[in-house]
């Protein structure tokens, strides 16, 4: 409708494959500004080689591979907010990581030879899986040529 300047629309869609809907929609001018927005910022980012930030750890890896010389630089407050942050939960996930192991532990020597513990909302289950045997294999692993590629995740160190 934003290109044709039409007032109004129509999409149509088979439901279950036999049932046609129709739905008609009316222009909207707060939703055509938004993506004239979204359009405009795209083509400013292609010309000004702009990426949009990385939405996950490998997506960032892939947009910044890395040197082999180290750059580095000063955080500000912000960034430095967000690594003490990062340092205080990997903190409290090693904490909750013991924790756990050490509940699993007592759990399954008070289970002892039991697989399955009922307590009031719980049930818990020890399962017992069968490993088919399988017969020696000699595995070929390919040459991989020496290259510089950045880890997932960050190695945090207090000074």
């Amino acid at each position: 409708m934003l290109c044709t300047g039409a007032q109004w629309g129509v999409i149509a869609t088979l439901y279950q494959g036999v049932e046609l809907y129709l739905y008609v929609y009316k222009a909207d001018a707060a939703m055509q500004d938004q993506i004239i927005k979204a359009v405009s910022d795209f083509e400013r980012r292609l010309e000004s080689e702009e990426y949009y930030p990385a939405l996950s750890p490998a997506e960032a890896v892939q947009m910044h591979p890395g040197q082999e010389e180290p750059i580095e630089i000063e955080a500000d407050s912000d960034l430095q907010q967000k690594i003490e942050q990062l340092a205080h939960l990997r903190t409290e996930l090693k904490a909750y990581e013991a924790l756990v192991a050490d509940l699993q532990l007592d759990i399954m020597n008070a289970m002892g030879e039991a697989n399955v513990c009922n307590a009031e909302r719980y049930r818990v289950t020890w399962p017992v899986r069968r490993v088919k045997a399988k017969p020696a294999q000699v595995k070929e692993v390919p040459a991989v040529e020496e290259h510089w590629a950045r880890a997932k995740t960050l190695k945090l160190e207090e000074l």
